[in-house]
């Protein structure tokens, strides 16, 4: 696993699967694309800031697994905020997945800024939600406002439609912890899903930050596999830093 550099963009090779993103405009989606090319490409972690923000990348870089995009509070902003990519190992029934750190912080002493989230199903395909309680025993300890928002968003390609030879599954995860500030805006039969994070109360010298995963399966699949990378992901350590 690694990133390479390109003049507009930064791609991440994940064995069989390759991300493309750009990560000096992270209002463009990324995309997913695996090695059997009549798939088409999955899109997903359009990041956009409100209110509207000037998106000047003050750095952008990669360390290790990671690829790091900084962007400032220009005079015209409220906030500052970052975003960090990185590149996961996977296994069966996975090909191929990274997580998302959003971070954002303020010079100001009053803002209550916006992060608004999107993934796009290649079309005719939707996204279907899923909660915290139905993935995960309450047997199992979890974080705080864990089940007061959507925990979990997968999307089934149909297989033998269209292009498709076989059935495919994109799968975005969202940390426990970080659900009860998720707002979901759009509606069940649009392709597109789209989440808001954050929108509270925020001050200078507050940091606030959370994170989600992208993982992409050539296979349909089955509730246990859906509930175990979940379990998995809400298991993680938190890094010390974003």
């Amino acid at each position: 696993m690694h990133w390479q550099f390109t003049s507009q963009q930064a791609i991440g090779f994940l064995g069989p699967v390759q991300l493309e993103l750009n990560p000096s405009h992270p209002t463009n989606f990324a995309r997913l694309i695996s090695d059997d090319r009549t798939q088409a490409p999955w899109e997903f972690f359009s990041v956009k800031p409100l209110p509207s923000h000037a998106t000047e990348a003050e750095e952008v870089y990669a360390r290790e697994h990671d690829l790091i995009a900084r962007f400032r509070q220009t005079p015209a902003d409220a906030y500052a905020f970052q975003l960090d990519w990185q590149l996961l190992p996977v296994c069966s029934p996975f090909a191929g997945g990274v997580e998302l750190w959003l971070s954002i912080q303020t010079d100001f002493l009053d803002v209550q800024p916006v992060l608004e989230i999107a993934c796009r199903a290649p079309h005719p395909n939707r996204w279907v939600r899923h909660e915290h309680s139905a993935l995960m025993s309450e047997s199992v300890a979890h974080r705080s406002q864990a089940g007061r928002g959507p925990a979990a968003f997968e999307c089934k390609l149909k297989i033998g439609a269209g292009q498709y030879k076989t059935g495919a599954t994109g799968l975005w995860l969202l940390e426990p912890s970080d659900q009860g500030n998720v707002n979901v805006v759009s509606s069940s039969n649009d392709p597109e899903t789209r989440i808001q994070l954050f929108g509270h109360f925020m001050e200078k010298g507050v940091l606030r930050r959370a994170r989600m995963r992208f993982l992409f399966s050539p296979e349909q699949l089955s509730v246990p596999e859906l509930s175990n990378a979940y379990r998995e992901f809400a298991s993680s350590p938190l890094p010390l830093t974003a």
